[in-house]
Formats: C-alpha cells, sequence, structure tokens
C-alpha cells in the first residue's frame, strides 16, 4: 500500500517511512539494506498483554540493522522528531545493546539517519556508499564503484570483471592493427631508390615517401682527444667508484639450537655516473646532398673505450661511425628530405621487411596483460586491503 506523506503530519513516523523508502530503492545494490527493519513498540495497542507476554519491551530502539562492521555487530537507531528525547527506558535499553557490542545513534531526521547507515555500512575510509547510489546502474549492478563485497558486487566497469579488461584491450588491438596495415601499405606504395640521381629528382618532383640506400658521412665529424678517431656522435661518461651502505636482514642459529633474525649494515661499491659529455657532427652527407645532422635519427651509440684516471675515477666513451652505408625511409619533396628521417644500416629489402614486421599488436598484449594484473593487484590486495579486517 501506497502511504501519501504529504497528508501526514510531519514526525517521528514520516521521516522513518522515508528512511526505509530509501534503504528499499538501493537494497538490490546493497545488499545488507535488506537486513534493516523496524520493531514496532510505540503506540497504545489493545492486546498489550499478550505482546508483552510474547516479548515486547519498553525502550527497545525503532530500527535494527544486524550487520557486522568495524567492530560493531549491528547498529541500532532510535528515531526521535522535534525537542523528543530518549525515555529512560530507552536510555537503558540502548546503553545495554553498547554494552553487548552494538553500535546505537538517536537521530532526529531521515536525512541524518541515512548518513549514519551510510556511514556505518562504508568499509573504508576512502568508501561512501553514496557513490554506489548514485552510480549508473545496469542489469542490476552499479557501474564504477570499486568493491568486491556485497554493495555493487560484480562492478564491470573496475577490474573485478576480467571480460571487460579483455574486451577493451580487444577494441585497442584491432585499432593497433588496423593502424599497422595501413603503414605497411604506405611502406608497399613508397618508392625504392638506390641512385643518386633518382635520389636528387625524387626531392625535386616532390615524389613523396621513399627507402633511399646509400651512404651516409658526416662533414665536420668529432671526438675526445683522449680515444682519438672521428665520429658522428661521441659520448664521454665519467663514472666514480662509490662506497654505499645498505641495512641487510640475516638469520643465524643461536647456542640453543633455535634461529634469530638480525641486522646488519653492509658496505658495498658501484661505478657511479657523475658527469657525461656528447659532441655531434653538424653537417652530414647523404647520397652525395648535404643536410643538417638534426634531419636524420642516427642509430644508437657503441661502446667505445674506458680509460681509468684513477682507481676511483674512469670515463667510457660511446659514439656513431662517421660513416656508414645503410637505407633511410623519408618523404621526399621541395628539395629535402622529411625532418627526422630515421637511418636504418640495412638493405632496403631488409629494412622494409624489419619495419612490416613490427609487433605492435604483441607489445601491446604484453603490456595490457601485465596492466590487467596490476589493475587487479591494485584494486584487490592494496586499495581494498581493508576486506580482509
Amino acid at each position: 500500500m501506497k502511504i501519501n506523506l504529504q497528508k501526514m503530519k510531519a514526525g517521528e513516523t514520516t521521516e522513518q517511512i522515508k528512511l526505509i523508502s530509501w534503504a528499499k530503492s538501493i537494497e538490490d545494490f546493497v545488499p545488507e539494506l535488506k537486513l534493516l527493519f523496524h520493531v514496532p513498540n510505540e503506540g497504545l495497542r489493545r492486546n498489550g498483554n499478550l505482546l508483552k507476554a510474547m516479548g515486547m519491551k519498553k525502550g527497545v530502539p525503532d530500527l535494527f540493522l544486524p550487520v557486522i562492521r568495524n567492530g560493531y555487530v549491528g547498529l541500532a537507531i532510535e528515531m526521535k522528531y522535534g525537542d523528543n528525547v530518549p525515555t529512560k527506558e530507552q536510555r537503558a535499553y540502548m546503553n545495554l545493546l553498547e554494552e553487548y557490542g552494538w553500535k546505537v545513534n538517536v537521530c532526529y531526521s531521515y536525512e541524518q539517519a541515512r548518513e549514519i547507515i551510510r556511514h556505518y555500512l562504508a568499509r573504508a575510509d576512502d568508501f561512501d556508499i553514496v557513490n554506489c547510489e548514485e552510480a549508473e546502474k545496469r542489469f542490476n549492478r552499479c557501474l564504477g564503484i570499486d568493491v568486491s563485497w556485497a554493495p555493487c558486487a560484480g562492478c564491470v566497469y573496475y577490474a573485478g570483471n576480467i571480460a571487460f579488461w579483455l574486451f577493451l584491450g580487444f577494441l585497442i588491438s584491432v585499432k593497433i592493427d588496423t593502424w599497422q596495415q595501413d603503414q605497411n601499405a604506405e611502406y608497399d606504395r613508397a618508392a625504392r631508390i638506390k641512385e643518386p640521381d633518382l635520389f636528387q629528382h625524387g626531392m625535386d618532383t616532390n615524389l613523396g615517401n621513399a627507402f633511399v640506400y646509400g651512404e651516409l658521412v658526416a662533414q665536420d665529424p668529432v671526438t675526445f682527444q683522449d680515444i682519438g678517431g672521428s665520429y658522428f656522435y661521441v659520448l664521454k661518461v665519467k663514472e666514480r667508484y662509490t662506497e654505499h651502505e645498505r641495512t641487510v636482514t640475516k638469520t643465524r642459529t643461536k647456542s640453543d639450537g633455535k634461529t634469530e633474525t638480525y641486522t646488519e649494515i653492509e658496505t658495498y661499491w658501484t661505478w657511479d655516473e657523475v658527469d657525461r659529455k656528447s659532441k655531434e657532427a653538424e653537417k652530414c652527407v647523404f647520397f652525395g646532398k648535404s643536410f643538417d645532422t638534426d634531419k636524420i635519427i642516427l642509430p644508437s651509440e657503441d661502446y667505445l673505450d674506458c680509460i681509468k684516471e684513477s682507481y676511483y675515477v674512469r670515463y667510457k666513451y660511446y659514439g656513431v661511425p662517421d660513416q656508414m652505408t645503410g637505407t633511410i625511409y623519408t618523404k621526399l619533396e621541395n628539395g629535402t628530405i622529411s625532418e627526422k628521417s630515421k637511418f636504418y644500416e640495412m638493405t632496403i629489402e631488409e629494412t622494409t621487411e624489419m619495419l612490416e614486421a613490427d609487433g605492435s599488436v604483441i607489445v601491446f598484449w604484453f603490456f595490457w596483460i601485465i596492466a590487467m594484473i596490476g589493475i587487479v593487484y591494485g584494486f584487490y590486495y592494496l586499495d581494498n586491503n581493508w576486506l580482509n579486517r
């Protein structure tokens, strides 16, 4: 039967009806609220003697929620309105409930009682049931609330539903695969150039994408005096042999045969980087055409040498040769090549095969699965460690 609160005089009864209506509206998402019940002790009864014989008592609170939380065996609420205060019998009964592990509150409005229940049911400092109440609901579940206990159990947004993350990963991998296929089609359409004249002609006529195989030479090679030679790029790293301390935990057997754990300070030495300097050629020649070196992405530097200045100081050198033969993938237009054209020390065929065999999807799934594991661990063992309390 539907009750019209607008026709009722505001009071304890109307506030309690509002509270129960609120609880029923979300009990599918917060199942504990299905246990919330009212003890009808108020009012005059014609069969009062019979009810007393059956166990009715004075002072019993209006509402009970028999759900264990944070060391309490349940929550009891006495509803009051206006200037009303608990009776002597009610205070005695509430004190007795508290002695036996119940949390007891006196509330003067529906809003106050609702907040008491919300706070009581929250099982973490940063969890608020209002989030679950206001979340989007689908298939009798609330989305976006990360809890694996009763409220919102099985939410489809967070890590609890691995199928969701796998499906999302599948959609992303399809996008990556489509992008890779588009890239492969672009590589297949690109020109293959192995002659200087064709290279110059392609730049002059805005040929577009092309693989160009030729010799790359530094016009103004660089070096450090200590190692000599000449390079496109050279790096000098200064390292110092440094003493460190760390605390380690060990075990040992005592004279009585028992083992004990103890800690001690351990000293160890490592070569630590303290400084680095680098030099790079400003100009280069590729296939007889001069460019700024910044236009080309050079291969990674190789280890060259290690020179000790003293027992505690050494210098390690790395460099890129000043003359290499290989392929650049670039765009030929406006009499030059595109910015940041990468140089590969391979033939055109080897470069094309390497680029088209790009394992972007495999790499994506590798990191995606690691991320999924991290999310599950994070939500269920870090953020939600209160579940084991």
